[in-house]
């Protein structure tokens, strides 16, 4: 719970965001169904006064980070046959923007190079965001931010679990728990069924069923 709430608060912070950050703006509503978005100053006020640490230096800091451009991050992908990991594939492919492993998440990874930042225009360059974009519809990756991460790592499903998720929007936990049950179900085979599926894929025998409110997603 706490680890998603982490996910949440970034969210948000990209939410009250968008209506601008100008010390001297008069807070302003939008609608998005229910929820009010006002500037960042009103962010940062409200935040505060959850007191959520009694150190003020920390919610500052923190406060600074929220405001900082994240890196491109993904999690490559787990590959549907028995030959292992293609993380140093994956990475020559991105090599001139220079992915950086992330040390506790599994097969993740960051691009870190200055080329690879968002641009004034809120884009990625083109040839960077091309090739995320083909790599994700190829299947090679699965493009999701470092935060988003934690929930799917904390719950450590095997192939043989079954697994419920009430809410899947966009669904890259979904991809992530599913790629955690194919490894971990290819990591416990034997080494004569692993041989026996070479050039097939092994599946587990587990069930993961998530509900996400847009049909068309």
């Amino acid at each position: 719970m706490v680890l998603e709430a982490a996910g949440c608060i970034e969210n948000e912070m990209c939410l009250w965001s968008e209506v601008g950050s100008d010390e001297d703006e008069i807070p302003h509503t939008k609608e998005l169904g229910s929820t009010e978005l006002r500037g960042v100053k009103a962010f940062e006020a409200y935040y505060a006064a959850q007191k959520l640490t009694e150190d003020e230096s920390i919610w500052a800091r923190s406060f600074e980070l929220l405001q900082t451009p994240m890196p491109p991050c993904f999690r490559v992908r787990c590959p549907e046959h028995v030959p292992g990991s293609q993380d140093e594939a994956i990475c020559r492919a991105f090599e001139e923007w220079q992915p950086v492993k992330v040390s506790w998440a599994p097969h993740a990874f960051r691009l870190v190079s200055p080329e690879a930042v968002v641009g004034a225009n809120g884009f990625y360059d083109e040839k960077l965001a091309l090739a995320l974009s083909d790599a994700q519809s190829a299947g090679h990756i699965g493009r999701q931010e470092s935060a988003s991460m934690l929930p799917a790592i904390a719950l450590p499903v095997s192939g043989s679990d079954k697994v419920l998720e009430l809410c899947a929007a966009p669904g890259s936990k979904t991809l992530q728990m599913l790629d955690n049950m194919h490894r971990r179900c290819i990591e416990s085979s034997s080494p004569a069924e692993s041989s026996s599926h070479v050039g097939a894929a092994i599946m587990p025998n587990g069930l993961l069923h998530s509900v996400d409110l847009s049909q068309v997603r």
